[in-house]
């Protein structure tokens, strides 16, 4: 009762924030999102609170347009391809719709995502077994993995809020990729890893992969969430340079629809504390 209480005087702390997704909840119900990458179009549901939040901020830029572009460019010659951090979708699907020979896994803990997962690959006309989908998070280690899901914890993004307080909470298992495609007899030739702050638990529990199959990867990195990890992006930087890789910023990747790739040499210089997104690739 006593966290009930908390959540609901902070609901009430942050009334401005929930004001303003409250009226885009309204006007926006029953649309959908369209994506356009070299060509190809995808379209997403919106109508519902979590992809209302989720498309926020692209509805005139598009969402995350360069990483489009650029997924879209790469993910044409990949064979497997794995989605860690899915979401509601966006670089699965996409890539599923440009290269129907790749095998795509999408791996999401959040089981309240799922449904809306499912029907966007619906919209897109995309068969249920075109996409795997994991419910997992991913890391180092076999621990259950305990979490609000994403529909309730919005406030943390937008009013730094503690979500601590909410009586609401999920498991998931977890899983490391190098096991989890050991038992597939495949590993993946491309990765996309965005899932906040937990980026060096990931990359660790795909050593194996990294060493043999060197895969490029997007890579988005959360100087400001690694430290609720117990780390820091010095530390994911080091990680990956003992694999002999090579890291390019994806400049204003949020805003721009081209690409400009700017080589770095350590992750220190990154500053967006809300993740810059980093093409990793091997050194020839």
């Amino acid at each position: 009762m006593v966290q009930k209480a908390q959540a609901a005087f902070s609901v009430f702390a942050h009334r401005n924030e929930l004001k303003d997704l409250l009226i885009r909840r309204y006007w926006q119900r029953n649309k959908t999102f369209i994506i356009k990458a070299d060509g190809v179009t995808a379209v997403f549901d919106s109508s519902d609170f979590l992809s209302n939040i989720f498309f926020w901020h692209g509805e005139f830029s598009g969402y995350e347009p360069a990483v489009c572009e650029f997924l879209v460019a790469r993910v044409k010659t990949a064979r497997i391809y794995a989605d860690v951090g899915g979401n509601v979708g966006v670089f699965s699907i996409l890539p599923a719709l440009v290269n129907p020979n790749c095998e795509i896994f999408c791996f999401e803990p959040d089981i309240t995502i799922k449904p809306i997962m499912l029907r966007n690959m619906k919209l897109n006309r995309l068969e249920e077994r075109r996409i795997t989908l994991v419910n997992a998070a991913v890391g180092d280690g076999s621990a259950e993995l305990e979490y609000i899901p994403h529909v309730c914890s919005f406030l943390a993004k937008f009013g730094n809020e503690n979500i601590d307080a909410y009586d609401v909470k999920y498991h998931a298992p977890m899983v490391r990729l190098d096991d989890y495609f050991r038992e597939h007899g495949t590993d993946p030739d491309l990765l996309k890893i965005d899932i906040d702050g937990a980026e060096l638990s990931a990359l660790r529990g795909a050593s194996r992969i990294l060493k043999d199959i060197r895969p490029d990867m997007l890579l988005e990195v959360h100087p400001a969430f690694l430290p609720r990890f117990g780390t820091n992006a010095s530390e994911v930087c080091d990680f990956l340079s003992a694999f002999n890789y090579r890291f390019f910023l994806i400049d204003n990747f949020r805003n721009v629809a081209t690409p400009r790739l700017v080589e770095i040499f350590h992750f220190d210089d990154l500053t967006s504390g809300t993740g810059d997104m980093i093409f990793v690739t091997a050194k020839s």
